[in-house]
């Protein structure tokens, strides 16, 4: 693979960036500031993706917000949703309650 040459299944996984981030805008704006797809990881099962996100939630301070989603493509949900907090600073991590993605 070159860089000319995108792998096959990269609609794929624009279709799960896309499905991540109008879950992170529609639940987190305006609060979100710095947002920023980390990685995106196909699942042995076709069809998911498993996309981490994160965001610093407002100007300032040493707390980054991630979130790893497990995305099914072909109905466009999101099947899994953990969520953590990390102070960039100490190196504090926090585990955060999150709602199931509707």
């Amino acid at each position: 693979m070159t860089e000319e040459t995108p792998p096959e299944n990269s609609m794929d996984i624009i279709k799960a960036s896309d499905i991540a981030r109008d879950y992170i805008m529609n639940n987190f704006m305006p609060w979100v500031f710095m947002f920023q797809i980390d990685s995106i990881k196909p699942n042995t099962h076709e069809g998911i993706y498993f996309v981490q996100c994160s965001f610093m939630p407002g100007q300032g301070g040493y707390t980054r917000h991630y979130y790893d989603l497990k995305i099914n493509i072909k109905t466009g949900h999101i099947d899994g949703l953990k969520a953590f907090s990390l102070n960039i600073k100490t190196g504090d991590k926090k585990s955060l309650e999150v709602s199931p993605p509707k």
